[in-house]
């Protein structure tokens, strides 16, 4: 009986079900001309609108200095990040394609999905619903909410990812995170001894590396 016991114990432990952390933006989606005209063209319109040529300056030297990531210079301009959001327009959005592909893999993998990413939570709803997720593909999305200064994964910070590993148990052994950025995506939750999958680039610093989202699914896949 006793035996038995530990046995039921321990087949509840190897059937445990992984949890997936996917970001958003050059990952789950990877548009990449998409983002360009979401993100790049409206955070220029946005910093011409509010501080004129002396500000794209700005954000030309924080591109420079932060492998192209012009977005932290709001920090510097004193403009919310919030209204760079906000000025992605349903006319742009709907310039992105669904992704039945995509969802179907995604869906099929036996496990808990989490997305965690630096854009707003309402432009991230409105961009997974746009490329066919609903609301039970994902048990729970973090994102950026004022009123908080600047998305929480410009830290780098491992604190969401010990977060995620305490609410859904999963341990670093059973945890994959997916990305397309090393040291805002991967760096925080490899120091947690979370699986970490690139997309797209190879930094050779993550387990593992594919250059399409497609071969990362196919080999999530493979791990159950």
């Amino acid at each position: 009986m006793v035996g038995s016991f530990f046995l039921s114990i321990l087949g509840t432990m190897i059937s445990e079900k992984n949890l997936y952390i996917f970001d958003l933006d050059g990952t789950l989606v990877d548009d990449m001309a998409f983002y360009r005209k979401i993100y790049t063209e409206n955070l220029e319109s946005l910093v011409l609108e509010r501080h004129g040529a002396e500000g794209m300056k700005i954000v030309d030297m924080v591109r420079a200095s932060n492998r192209g990531k012009g977005e932290l210079a709001l920090l510097v301009l004193g403009i919310p990040y919030k209204d760079w959001f906000e000025k992605t327009s349903d006319d742009q959005l709907s310039q992105l394609a669904g992704q039945p592909d995509r969802v179907k893999a995604i869906r099929g993998l036996k496990g808990k999905k989490v997305v965690f990413t630096g854009t707003s939570r309402s432009l991230a709803n409105k961009i997974l619903d746009r490329i066919g997720f609903d609301n039970n593909d994902f048990v729970e999305v973090i994102a950026f909410d004022p009123p908080a200064v600047a998305p929480l994964k410009l830290t780098a910070d491992p604190l969401t990812f010990r977060y995620l590993l305490e609410k859904y148990n999963g341990g670093p052994a059973k945890t994959y995170m997916i990305g397309d950025e090393y040291e805002f995506d991967l760096s925080p939750a490899k120091a947690l001894g979370i699986h970490t999958v690139e997309v797209r680039h190879n930094s050779h610093k993550a387990e593992r590396s594919f250059p399409t989202i497609a071969e990362v699914l196919a080999y999530l896949k493979s791990t159950e």
